[in-house]
């Protein structure tokens, strides 16, 4: 596992401010912009999606969702729902929902940073949760890395922080991805990675407080900072025309360690999957 992650996580909101300021402003990156001015433009994703997913993490009760699916992008600026964001990457590795922007990006190598909003977890989501805190909705920091290790496969690995306090703590995952293209119309996306998380974040989603553990009967659980997930996916993206496009997936993830034995835990198997529809302009 990633060394100390609740050192990692103290003082990060600070460190991730400072680390985006200073890359933003470096020799190194102007020259890269510099590089990039011609290319810039404005590219788009606008569609629908349907998606099933677990209630929570651990959950034995699956949701299904009809959601919208857009991506705004000019230059290395990116703002988009979750998955919508990969159809502007040009490598094809999953692309995390929020504003993000690569800051640093040298042959195979690159760098980023970005702000997106994490919904929490309600009570209400699942009969379950009767009796927990509920987990506030916050605001997480992210840097990420990948590197191409050839046209195919891609190695990446991030660090998220709640910036608010709103008890969301820290994580951290490495991936590695699969990118191969079937025909001139069709491409296969494939990944597989470990997720780890601090102890406040594995104490808030996968924990018993002791005012719960009286409140609802179950065992106080307090998990300490490790790996929580193991996941893999495997999808197809079809180019119907020019501009029109169709996508599905599916993932799955196995909890681990601590947040598999976690009373909250009803399947430590989740799988989940989506089918799009969209129109990408101008890639």
């Amino acid at each position: 596992m990633p060394p100390d992650l609740n050192t990692l996580e103290l003082g990060t909101s600070r460190i991730l401010l400072i680390l985006i300021a200073t890359l933003a402003n470096s020799s190194a990156l102007a020259e890269e912009r510099l590089e990039d001015d011609s290319n810039e433009s404005i590219n788009y994703v606008l569609g629908l999606a349907t998606s099933m997913s677990p209630r929570y993490a651990g959950s034995a009760q699956r949701d299904f969702k009809l959601r919208p699916l857009w991506a705004l992008q000019y230059g290395r600026l990116r703002i988009s729902t979750s998955k919508a964001g990969s159809f502007m990457s040009e490598s094809g590795e999953p692309v995390s929902p929020g504003a993000s922007a690569d800051l640093i990006q040298r042959n195979r190598f690159k760098i980023g940073a970005g702000l997106r909003i994490d919904g929490g977890r309600s009570v209400e989501d699942d009969s379950s949760l009767a009796g927990l805190p509920q987990i506030r909705r916050t605001l997480r920091a992210r840097v990420y890395a990948s590197y191409a290790v050839t046209e195919q496969w891609t190695l990446s690995a991030g660090f998220t922080q709640d910036i608010l306090g709103r008890a969301g703590g820290a994580t951290a995952s490495i991936d590695a991805g699969y990118r191969a293209r079937l025909n001139s119309d069709t491409e296969l996306l494939a990944g597989a990675g470990a997720a780890f998380g601090s102890t406040q974040y594995m104490r808030s989603y996968f924990g018993i407080p002791q005012t719960s553990s009286l409140q609802t009967g179950l065992p106080l659980y307090q998990p300490s900072a490790g790996i929580y997930d193991l996941h893999t996916v495997v999808g197809l993206t079809k180019r119907l025309s020019e501009n029109w496009i169709i996508y599905g997936e599916l993932n799955l993830s196995r909890l681990m360690g601590k947040a598999a034995h976690s009373p909250l835990t009803k399947n430590t198997n989740n799988l989940g999957g989506s089918i799009g529809l969209a129109y990408r302009c101008c890639k």
